[in-house]
């Protein structure tokens, strides 16, 4: 715990110890881990991998749905309605 100007004791966060070189190579490996795991996958599998994160990534905008912690049933039914029938 740390007092920090009169605010009392304060729990010192992670990122308040770690330096941002660790971080950096959590992240590598993390995304090394994945490359990883996705060369196992067949070759459809992937397929569909490339599929869904070219959905995610034309999802992925500032005040999307995407993000909501609860997306609504309209907007399942909407993704679903344009996304299933992909090619």
């Amino acid at each position: 715990m740390a007092d920090r100007d009169g605010l009392g004791d304060l729990p010192l966060f992670d990122t308040e110890l770690r330096p941002v070189r660790e971080f950096v190579a959590q992240e590598q490996r993390q995304e090394d881990d994945y490359q990883y795991i996705t060369r196992m996958y067949s070759a459809l599998a992937r397929q569909i991998l490339d599929l869904i994160e070219d959905i995610c990534d034309q999802m992925e905008y500032e005040g999307s749905r995407m993000f909501d912690e609860y997306m609504g049933r309209t907007m399942l039914l909407v993704r679903r309605k344009n996304n299933y029938y992909i090619r």
